[in-house]
């Protein structure tokens, strides 16, 4: 009986600490090919990635990130850049995506930012 309760207090926890929109960003996996990637990075690639005015997070192969409390009514702009330069940038919304919760992933056969619904790949440490 106690350990139900516990668990349940932690979801209700969960579902308090955030509200809004949320983006989790997956590290840089290890274990993809990396050869149609043609932009130059590496594994060892620091992707520094920001949504709107909230601060950047660093993103490598060790290293994950979360945006919470973004308004899902309005549009987003995200701006990643690779070992401090300028990679990539776009614009998103909650609303046309259809869900509150997202995952953006480096794809590295193709070096390439994906934005998804959260899928069985997902490993949003925010989550866990």
């Amino acid at each position: 009986m106690m350990r139900k309760i516990i668990v349940f207090i932690g979801v209700a926890f969960c579902n308090i600490a955030h509200a809004g929109g949320l983006v989790c960003v997956d590290s840089i996996t290890t274990n993809d090919t990396w050869r149609a990637n043609t932009t130059g990075a590496t594994t060892a690639s620091i992707f520094t990635v920001s949504i709107d005015g909230h601060s950047p997070q660093a993103i490598t192969t060790t290293r994950c990130g979360v945006f919470t409390n973004l308004d899902v009514s309005s549009e987003h702009l995200v701006r990643i850049a690779r070992d401090g330069k300028p990679d990539a940038s776009f614009k998103f919304s909650f609303q046309k995506e259809g869900v509150e919760h997202l995952r953006l992933w480096y794809n590295t056969f193709y070096g390439t930012w994906q934005l998804w619904k959260p899928g069985r790949k997902h490993q949003c440490e925010y989550l866990k």
